[in-house]
C-alpha cells in the first residue's frame, strides 16, 4: 500500500513539475497585441474595396490598403477599374458618401445599387453628376437606368 502511495505522489510531483516548467519556458499568450477589427471599425476608414484573388482589399482616401477581408462589407462599394485608372480614382475619391452603391464596374460601365437598382453610364462626366446628386439615388425605384448627358432615363 505504501508503495502505491509513493508512486502516486511521485507521479503527481512529476506532473506538477512538468506543468510548472512549461509555464516558465513558454511565454504567456495574451490578446492585447492582436488587432481585431469589426465591420463598424472599418467603415470610417475604408472608402472602396477591390477584389483580388477572392479577397477584398479595402482602401482609404489616400489609396492605402486599410484592411483585408474575405467578404464584402455593406456600405463600402466594390470597384472594378478599367484602363483609365487615374480618372476613375479621382472620381471615386471626390465623393465620400457612396453608401447606396454595392458595386461600380468601370469595365462594363455599370453601377449596382441597393434596392435592385442598376445604372448604366457612358461617360465619366455623367458619374460626377450622379454622385454629386445624392437625392437622385435615393429617389429611384427598382429597375435599370441609363445616365446620358446628366439625365437619368429608365
Amino acid at each position: 500500500m505504501k508503495f502505491y502511495l509513493k508512486t502516486f505522489i511521485l507521479k503527481m510531483f512529476l506532473i506538477f513539475f512538468y506543468i510548472f516548467s512549461l509555464s516558465l519556458i513558454l511565454p504567456p499568450h495574451n490578446n492585447e497585441d492582436a488587432i481585431y477589427l469589426k465591420e463598424k471599425d472599418i467603415k470610417p476608414y475604408a472608402m472602396y474595396s477591390i477584389k483580388k484573388l477572392n479577397r477584398y482589399f479595402f482602401y482609404n482616401v489616400k489609396n492605402e490598403v486599410v484592411y483585408l477581408y474575405d467578404t464584402i462589407i455593406p456600405g463600402i462599394p466594390e470597384i472594378i477599374f478599367s484602363n483609365d485608372l487615374k480618372d476613375e480614382k479621382k472620381i471615386i475619391l471626390n465623393f465620400y458618401n457612396l453608401n447606396n452603391i454595392i458595386k461600380i464596374d468601370f469595365q462594363k460601365k455599370e453601377i449596382f445599387c441597393y434596392n435592385k437598382i442598376r445604372i448604366k453610364f457612358y461617360k465619366l462626366g455623367d458619374l460626377i453628376f450622379l454622385f454629386g446628386e445624392q437625392d437622385i439615388l435615393s429617389g429611384l425605384n427598382p429597375g435599370t437606368y441609363t445616365v446620358i448627358d446628366k439625365k437619368i432615363i429608365k
